[in-house]
């Protein structure tokens, strides 16, 4: 989320097609007057907008910006790089958990109160957008007191049993669990990856929501069940460079997929764990392979890849 007050503008040629080298921009507005004696307006008759034109009407907040509606413990830190976006993921009733170098926040988008029975947070929106919509700050579950070993480097939320649970890869190596309900962190799972973790997902299968995959800077894919109290690996698979990226597949939770920091795309039945089910050597070249989706329901088969060389294929 972030508040771009530009707005795009398209190149036309005379005849109204894309490739003319002039950039359409908006008129100059006309003066506007004040009303005379008789409550006439003699205000200039407004311009039709430029051809191209695109008006940007939608809600904006800068979570970057400790605005006056903020709660306690807002904690942006003033270290290089502690004030950057580094992942954000999709909730249930319009949640967003947003996480950066040193912040961990879930915000709410909701559209007009009308008719809505939703329970809105006491806090003040952060924005407000047109036809009433609104952001919100939910919970705030970043502390003062908390280093940048405990930054978000990925986020995911759960599914079924664990709907309400949000984890985060972290710069140590370790996974932290939040629970949206209560809310505070309620668990931090140590010794996953002796170097920074890069990226981990939860299997969206209801029956198999207990399942994490999380990714390393060593090259270490490790299977989690978190049902267990103090959740251990189960299986890890090795590889020779960092893992960029990771998806379940939507139709059978015992496979996944890898992409690599070298371009590549690697797929895995976590019931055999020596060798990949497939392969694609340098799916983006030699950049990182930076997320992967896999499409499930009538359409299998699909995957959208995107990488660190500015493409994405199908």
């Amino acid at each position: 989320l972030y508040d771009d007050p530009r707005q795009v503008h398209y190149l036309f040629s005379d005849n109204g097609s894309l490739g003319s080298t002039t950039l359409a921009l908006p008129r100059r507005p006309g003066l506007l007057r004040h009303k005379t004696d008789e409550g006439i307006s003699r205000s200039v008759t407004p311009r039709p907008s430029p051809r191209g034109q695109v008006s940007d009407r939608s809600v904006k907040v800068n979570v970057l910006v400790d605005g006056a509606g903020s709660k306690r413990g807002w904690g942006m830190s003033t270290l290089p790089g502690s004030g950057r976006i580094t992942a954000m993921v999709q909730g249930p009733d319009g949640m967003y958990a947003v996480g950066g170098g040193q912040y961990m926040r879930v915000l709410q988008v909701k559209p007009s109160p009308a008719g809505d029975t939703t329970p809105v947070p006491s806090s003040e929106p952060l924005a407000r957008g047109p036809g009433g919509t609104t952001v919100t700050e939910v919970v705030n579950f970043w502390k003062g007191q908390w280093g940048v070993s405990k930054g978000v480097n990925d986020l995911d939320w759960g599914v079924g049993q664990f709907g309400s649970k949000i984890v985060s890869a972290c710069p140590s190596g370790n996974i932290l669990m939040y629970d949206i309900n209560r809310p505070r962190q309620v668990q931090e799972i140590s010794g996953g990856h002796p170097r920074p973790m890069n990226v981990l997902r939860l299997c969206k299968t209801p029956t198999h929501s207990h399942l994490l995959i999380s990714g390393g800077t060593e090259g270490q894919a490790k299977i989690w069940d978190l049902r267990e109290r103090d959740p251990s690996v189960r299986k890890y698979f090795k590889h020779s460079v960092p893992i960029t990226s990771i998806a379940f597949s939507p139709d059978t939770p015992n496979h996944f997929l890898v992409g690599l920091d070298n371009g590549s795309i690697q797929r895995y039945d976590m019931r055999n764990h020596l060798k990949a089910m497939g392969r694609v050597w340098g799916a983006h070249g030699n950049k990182p392979v930076t997320d992967l989706k896999w499409k499930g329901g009538d359409e299998k088969g699909w995957l959208a890849s995107a990488g660190a060389d500015r493409t994405v294929h199908v």
